[in-house]
């Protein structure tokens, strides 16, 4: 399937190739795509990078891939429902307690808290990687927070720019229209005939800053953040130049901890105090649900086939990345004894400890992540 691709920058010299290279780059730059805050740069920010070979799935490959994540998207939708009010996960056994309820991600102002149209995960993503026997597995969940979307446009929107033909001699599935399925879906769980949706944002400070105001751009509604938003008589509104207007849907790309200095962080300067209150009233619903970070926390990465199988009683159709919660006193020995084999992160978010990059790191950088691993290890997990 790649014959095609390889062929033809085989067959170009190698200095059209570089240019080809460099357009694509350019053109990113161009998009305005970044991604991190790079202070080094002139420019601030470190541009998105694009391949000039994509990755390919064959439909043979790719339905039983989107099954796979279905499938999980289905058991930890449930573990969300159960863990915010019965917990029966947690009596069976099935699941240990405390990477559940001691984990950093638990929002105890979550349970019982009504979930937007009934469901915690509405947009989500996941990372997948090729195990040592070549099948695809989970390298990480996305479940709470599908960073990336506009990426996978923008690459699209970019590569066909530059080298039009692959898109011209093959049969690719499109995705013009994510974004008005996903401002679709997100005015589905409102009550009201034209509800206002925004997208609420922690501001250009955010890696993906960029990601958040195409989304918003593309489904045409307002890029927010905490300090547009005010709380009055039980309800969202948003402060615009011709005065209050009521919010209905806010789709969130702020973590849950400081969406409300009122029920979670009290020092955010990025949330909107009383918002849980509002939810609690049933005039706002925030996605994805408040509490669903939890089923992102990769410390729980290893169980989701204890999930699976408790809630679906199915046996996984995707295999997890080996991933070692190195709050557990026997993993963490197992990994302190090879750190150098081992990229190392935190629970959630994007940044990498050590490791992810193929080069074996130093004797200081090891005995660097060594002391911060032996001073907060449930903070970490490692992978091969």
């Amino acid at each position: 399937m790649y014959r095609p691709l390889f062929d033809r920058l085989d067959s170009m010299p190698a200095a059209t190739t570089r240019s080809l290279d460099e357009q694509l780059e350019a053109t990113m730059r161009e998009m305005g795509v970044t991604f991190d805050i790079a202070r080094d740069r002139p420019w601030g920010r470190r541009p998105w990078f694009c391949d000039l070979l994509p990755q390919i799935f064959t439909p043979q490959e790719w339905e039983p891939l989107v099954a796979g994540i279905k499938q999980r998207l289905r058991a930890f939708e449930m573990f969300l429902q159960d863990v915010y009010s019965k917990k029966r996960i947690l009596r069976s056994e099935d699941m240990p307690i405390q990477p559940v309820l001691g984990s950093t991600f638990f929002r105890h102002a979550a349970a019982n808290l009504p979930p937007p149209g009934g469901a915690y995960l509405h947009l989500s993503g996941i990372s997948i990687c090729r195990l040592p026997g070549g099948e695809f597995g989970v390298k990480h969940h996305y479940f709470s927070n599908a960073s990336g979307m506009s990426y996978m446009i923008q690459n699209r929107r970019a590569l066909a720019r530059v080298i039009p033909q692959s898109f011209q001699e093959t049969s690719i599935h499109s995705i013009a229209d994510a974004s008005t399925d996903i401002l679709e879906v997100l005015r589905s769980l409102s009550g009201v005939a034209e509800p206002t949706v925004v997208l609420l944002s922690p501001g250009p400070g955010s890696p993906v800053y960029s990601e958040h105001s195409f989304l918003a751009r593309r489904m045409g509604i307002p890029l927010v953040q905490g300090g547009d938003l005010l709380v009055l008589n039980d309800a969202v509104y948003l402060k615009t130049v011709s005065g209050l207007e009521k919010v209905e849907i806010i789709y969130s790309r702020v973590s849950d901890q400081w969406l409300d200095p009122m029920a979670f962080r009290r020092d955010s300067m990025l949330g909107v105090p009383g918002l849980v209150h509002c939810i609690r009233k049933g005039t706002v619903a925030v996605v994805n649900g408040i509490g669903s970070q939890l089923a992102d926390d990769r410390s729980l990465l290893p169980l989701s086939g204890n999930v699976i199988r408790h809630y679906l009683g199915e046996r996984p159709l995707l295999k997890s990345l080996p991933t070692y919660w190195l709050g557990d006193i026997d993993q963490r020995e197992m990994v302190l004894a090879d750190l150098g084999d081992y990229t190392i992160r935190p629970l959630y978010g994007e940044r990498i400890v050590m490791g992810g990059d193929g080069v074996r790191p130093s004797p200081e950088k090891l005995a660097e992540v060594r002391a911060e691993i032996l001073e907060n290890a449930s903070h970490f997990v490692a992978q091969p």
